[in-house]
């Protein structure tokens, strides 16, 4: 097509015999240089024409793309001033068609839109992100974390979501173009882009790498692992680039998109040399900005406090608190790599004296984990007075129980220290573990309630949580003593004392008629709730607090963090969820900056005043301040706390 270039003032500067391109600020002044010129230029606008639908190899002939015109990109933009912090309280947004009905479109989005619905089915974020994403919501808010959703609502309604949203996802749906781009650059929330074959508007000035991500469709179900593992930081930084470009896209008064559309025209129109290959912005289709999964280690460790050595470096003074003499017994089917980075935080974080594995098969193990000092214990093995022949479970869920009376009984194996720790093999340590004993001498006991911590517990008919019924009754039925329903000791790991364990399964079998073993008299009280119904953690928790009440500290599960797998890890092929080591260090920032003031003070020393900034009316205040105490004093240090600003 020949064409010339119309600048404003409004002036034909065309030959006779070429096409004309006409540019006006508005549609009314295009419109002053013919009624049908100005309808193109308005149909233009209106459908934000772009080669991209049917662009499969590139860019179509070096065409300049058009940016689509949102609608609603005023009122989006002031949303977007408004919800213009660091962190929002929705992670993953997208609202829209799973799948087309219409003629041509069986393969609507190359199923890329319900790969990603698959891969969310099963996701969880982390508990250490919930909560400050909890911190994040307005006063009143019950906002969802992950909204991917093929309900409509309301324009409005959607801009707002998508200005609370930290990621908003851009997918292929008909064709590669789509308003959601813009509606998401106007709103502040950063564009995912799962559109191989996308091009994007004005990239000769706009370096589209700043503002959003675009993400491999064959990868879509490693989207959600890599958004987790990215730093707020990070987000912060795109947020920042989007919410400084986002005029060169807005079609709404002078310049901006229309500017930036004469300036590519001239560009064409006189001949300039386009960049080279070497110094153009990395935003042509063949270009994911992110080229393999292996690259997200050396995106994460841009970030200045996040480095993997940095997780794993322990704080002076804190991790040799055991001087390699306590123990850890762990159980778990099978080495897998979730437990090589378990042993590798208790190393770093602990320093036992030895760890000893309870798997199913001990061959080849000791060998393989080499770097750790572990000594395997087969399943079998672990409690030779009571063989599996001899349970009265279904056998769905034998392997379940044998694991808990394995776990009971290690504290009869000579070869473990006399106090441990008892940890599930699927945990992994982000602090510094605490001592097997306070400063006082007595030993610390996790617990947690529903609402604040990753204990365990289940949702009641009533809508409340609860303790499974069978912890509460088969714990009362072996010991005499009913657990607490809203207080669960089922953090994952807790800190044995053998003497403690003998003596209570020593209680349970005089409790039983002559002969009863105390693994038969586990079952049996577990028999009328078989599914849940037996937990070694709330009977030793129920107990110690019973029988030994002077001698445990009990310690809020929610001030000592860890990761249960999966942790947001990144997803291999076989579809096993290995820890990556950048998931690991957010984790850890994460926590670092929750824990406050505590994370560099001294051992030994007394810190006078915290000054705490808790957002306003949040709920979360008042056990952010007792969890910060409850560090301090596990750690010997005296606190007064001093708290600043309205709660």
């Amino acid at each position: 097509m020949r064409s010339a270039l119309w600048d404003p003032p409004l002036h034909a500067a065309g030959e006779a015999a070429g096409d004309a391109i006409i540019a006006g600020y508005t549609p009314e002044q295009a419109a002053a240089a013919g009624e049908a010129a100005g309808e193109a230029a308005q149909a233009a606008l209106d459908d934000g024409l772009s080669p991209e639908a049917a662009d499969a190899a590139g860019k179509a002939a070096g065409d300049p793309i058009i940016a689509g015109k949102s609608p609603e990109e005023a009122a989006a933009a002031g949303k977007a001033s408004r919800q213009g912090g660091p962190k929002r309280p929705t992670f993953l947004y997208f609202r829209g068609s799973m799948a087309s009905d219409r003629p041509g479109e069986e393969n609507y989005g190359e199923g890329v839109r319900q790969k990603l619905e698959a891969a969310l089915s099963s996701f969880q974020i982390p508990s250490h992100l919930r909560r400050a994403r909890s911190l994040a919501s307005a006063p009143g808010i019950d906002q969802e974390h992950i909204v991917f959703s093929s309900q409509a609502v309301t324009l409005p309604q959607y801009l707002d979501e998508m200005s609370r949203s930290d990621f908003c996802i851009v997918p292929l749906g008909s064709s590669s173009w789509t308003l959601r781009l813009y509606d998401a650059i106007f709103t502040g929330c950063v564009p995912v882009i799962l559109s191989d074959h996308i091009a994007l508007p004005f990239d000769e000035r706009i370096d589209w790498s700043e503002l959003a991500i675009k993400w491999r469709q064959a990868d879509a179900e490693r989207l959600p692992t890599f958004l987790l593992s990215l730093s707020s930081a990070q987000v912060a930084a795109k947020r920042k680039a989007i919410l400084a470009a986002r005029h060169n896209l807005a079609w709404c008064g002078t310049g901006g998109a229309f500017e930036q559309l004469v300036v590519a025209l001239e560009e064409r129109k006189r001949g300039l040399p386009r960049r080279s290959k070497e110094e153009a912005l990395p935003t042509s289709p063949a270009s994911f900005w992110i080229e393999q999964p292996g690259d997200v280690d050396a995106r994460v460790r841009e970030t200045e406090h996040c480095t993997p050595s940095a997780s794993w470096a322990p704080r002076p003074g804190r991790a040799a608190t055991n001087q390699r003499t306590h123990d850890v017994v762990t159980i778990i089917p099978r080495p897998t790599c979730v437990l090589r980075a378990a042993l590798q935080s208790l190393e770093t974080r602990l320093q036992p004296r030895k760890v000893h594995l309870i798997l199913d098969s001990c061959d080849g193990v000791e060998l393989a984990l080499a770097d750790f000092r572990v000594r395997c214990v087969e399943l079998d093995a672990a409690v030779p007075i009571f063989p599996v022949e001899a349970m009265t479970v279904p056998p769905a869920r034998r392997y379940w129980y044998r694991q808990q009376l394995a776990k009971l009984a290690m504290a009869s194996h000579e070869e473990v220290s006399e106090t441990f720790y008892m940890w599930d093999g699927d945990t992994i340590a982000l602090l510094d573990v605490m001592p097997t004993q306070m400063p006082d001498g007595r030993f610390p006991l996790l617990w947690g309630a529903p609402m604040d911590s990753p204990a365990h517990f289940v949702q009641t008919t009533g809508g409340d949580y609860s303790l499974p019924p069978g912890y509460r009754e088969s714990t009362q039925a072996l010991i005499g003593v009913a657990p607490t329903p809203n207080v669960s000791y089922v953090t994952q790991w807790q800190i044995w004392h053998k003497p403690f364990v003998l003596e209570m399964l020593g209680e349970i079998e005089q409790r039983t008629p002559e002969g009863v073993r105390w693994p038969e008299a586990v079952l049996a009280a577990a028999s009328d709730h078989m599914q849940q119904g037996f937990s070694e953690y709330t009977l030793y928790g129920t107990w110690l607090l019973a029988r030994h009440p002077q001698q445990v500290q009990l310690v809020s599960s929610h001030d000592v963090s860890w990761l249960r797998d999966p942790p947001s890890g990144l997803l291999d092929k076989a579809g096993e969820c290995c820890p990556s080591s950048e998931s690991l260090c957010q984790a850890f920032v994460e926590v670092e900056q929750l824990c406050g003031p505590l994370n560099d003070v001294p051992e030994g020393a007394t810190l006078q005043a915290i000054t705490i900034e808790i957002p306003p009316s949040s709920s979360l205040a008042a056990q952010h301040i007792g969890d910060v105490a409850a560090r301090a004093l596990w750690e010997g240090i005296s606190v007064a706390v001093s708290i600043v600003g309205a709660i």
